[in-house]
């Protein structure tokens, strides 16, 4: 009998894989079988590897395995079916984590951060098991091609998050052509979130409130409610669940005496100066 063993598996790029072939054993009797081996040892299979995340702007995404892969890259299809290749980022594997805390406790993990007002505080985050895909945001954003505009402002500590939750949230800032759009962060390198204890894993998030003078500078709505341009927050929001979001955390906003909160949110103290993006109801739409 023929042993089959597979020789070579060489890989030039992530998403191009060539496997060699060659068949080895004493027992090739005929002329005809020495000329097929001599055949089989020549042949080149090529596998295409995926890699790619599409993002649909009618609000879906394809379904990657992300398993194995080093890299990932982003490609938008708009209404015009124009195509938008993204860029592409490197995976990176992380702890998973259950929960976190501001209180001390028995066999978490101590992250020291620093707060608000400059002093240092501790977090701590309950071990998961298994690990978590992240990639790194490359900020700022600043794309524009044709019709399509993507922008997003860099003011994070917490610069990494979930490859999906990237691909929808793209999906949703090219919905609406925000210039003055900032990102306060997701999650930190190794999946924990200091100082926030809700933020670990890479799918929770925190934007800047949108003002109406489109300044790239925080709002406080409790202060300065008549400063905050609540049409295009709204819009946001929209285009956030369209992508997969499901519900936001805010703060109650008080206009001329009338008590009112942004569409899909609930209010939550310290939420007066950014909106933010809850990881339990997220949910990416696939293709």
């Amino acid at each position: 009998m023929y042993e089959n063993t597979v020789s070579g598996f060489k890989v030039d790029k992530r998403d191009t894989a060539k496997l060699y072939l060659k068949i080895e054993g004493d027992d090739i009797e005929t002329e005809e079988e020495e000329r097929a081996n001599g055949v089989l040892k020549n042949i080149a299979f090529k596998l295409e590897i995926a890699n790619t995340i599409h993002i649909y702007e009618y609000g879906k995404i394809s379904k990657l395995n992300l398993e194995g892969l080093k890299k990932v890259k982003y490609r938008y299809y708009d209404n015009n079916s124009d195509v938008h290749d993204l860029g592409t980022f490197e995976i990176s594997d992380a702890q998973k984590w259950k929960n976190g805390s501001k209180y001390k406790k028995t066999g978490w993990k101590k992250i020291t951060s620093t707060d608000n007002d400059g002093s240092s505080i501790n977090r701590y985050y309950e071990y998961d098991s298994g690990k978590i895909k992240l990639i790194k945001f490359k900020l700022p954003i600043s794309y524009q091609k044709k019709d399509l505009k993507i922008k997003l402002n860099d003011n994070p500590s917490r610069e990494y998050i979930n490859p999906e939750a990237y691909a929808c949230l793209i999906g949703a800032i090219a919905d609406n052509d925000f210039p003055d759009l900032t990102l306060n962060g997701f999650t930190s390198a190794d999946g924990t979130s200091a100082p926030s204890v809700t933020h670990y894993n890479g799918i929770a998030g925190d934007f800047r409130y949108l003002r109406k003078d489109k300044k790239v500078q925080t709002l406080h709505i409790n202060t300065s409610p008549n400063d905050l341009d609540v049409v295009r927050q709204d819009k946001f929001i929209d285009a956030l669940m369209k992508f997969g979001w499901g519900s936001f955390l805010s703060y109650d906003i008080t206009l001329n005496g009338s008590s009112f909160r942004l569409e899909h949110t609930e209010h939550k103290p310290h939420h007066h100066h950014h909106l933010h993006l809850n990881k339990e109801d997220f949910k990416p739409n696939y293709k």
